[in-house]
């Protein structure tokens, strides 16, 4: 850390706010829990850290790390990517060189600035080539190759694989007694019971996540027993109910937690 840090403008205007000496803390606090990961802070590959872990981390109330969070994004002193990675481009400054994180933010800006058009254009193309690949419910032929003649060609392409994939995707509308729906039902009532204040789930969403639940069991091969085994054991648990909100989320992570259940029974 350089020797004018407490001179510089942007750390005196963070001093002067209400609560501002605590905001520098905290912001020094990250700074030393990221100089090990290249600038980067996550709670692992698959969980970036949410408010409250930090102000646990950092034994800074929680309240300020919010409002801290605010201005340090204002400031541009920290960035957050699209994974939800806090990155610190001070430890960049202080290492002097380019570290994994801030190479990657880089490239990431690189990519969505110069990408030619037709670059980009495949590279969507490719995304959108692999979700169809990976939804049970969509019969495509993989043989099928996609030419590119130019700019127009590739954009119009692109459109009627959307197009294709709107009318092959129909999701099921599943009946209030059906295991699916149930599933959904009772994982809704749990994260209002944990806070009530959450927003109220409305049926489209409650059919998605009986969508979610339905693939859960026809194609991972869950019973409905098992994931309500899991679902309960999620909304029980100090940190995973705060993290474990949608159907989606826990068939996410179902390995995780079935593994943590029954190592506490």
């Amino acid at each position: 850390m350089k020797r004018d840090f407490f001179k510089r403008h942007d750390i005196q205007i963070i001093e002067s706010m209400p609560n501002g000496k605590d905001y520098v803390l905290f912001y020094l606090k990250l700074l030393a829990e990221s100089v090990d990961h290249d600038g980067s802070l996550r709670f692992s590959d698959t969980i970036p850290y949410s408010e409250q872990m930090l102000s646990t981390i950092t034994n800074t109330n929680v309240d300020i790390v919010k409002s801290a969070l605010e201005v340090f994004t204002g400031l541009h002193l920290i960035e957050i990517l699209e994974d939800q990675t806090i990155f610190m481009d001070e430890v960049n400054k202080m290492l002097g060189g380019e570290t994994y994180w801030a190479e990657k933010k880089r490239k990431q800006r690189t990519l969505s600035n110069e990408c030619p058009p037709l670059v980009q254009c495949v590279q969507v193309m490719s995304k959108q080539e692999k979700e169809i690949e990976l939804d049970k419910e969509i019969d495509i032929d993989k043989d099928t190759t996609l030419v590119f003649s130019n700019e127009n060609t590739c954009h119009q392409q692109i459109g009627d694989v959307q197009s294709e994939k709107k009318k092959k995707r129909k999701s099921p509308i599943f009946d209030h007694e059906s295991k699916p729906y149930k599933l959904a039902a009772k994982l809704s009532e749990m994260i209002h019971t944990n806070n009530p204040d959450a927003k109220q789930h409305n049926e489209t969403v409650l059919q998605s996540w009986a969508y979610e639940f339905d693939k859960a069991m026809r194609l991972d091969k869950r019973t409905a027993r098992s994931i309500y085994d899991v679902m309960f054991f999620s909304q029980n648990d100090v940190f995973w109910k705060s993290n474990i909100l949608s159907a989606k989320k826990l068939r996410e992570h179902y390995d995780r937690l079935k593994l943590l259940m029954e190592e506490r029974k």
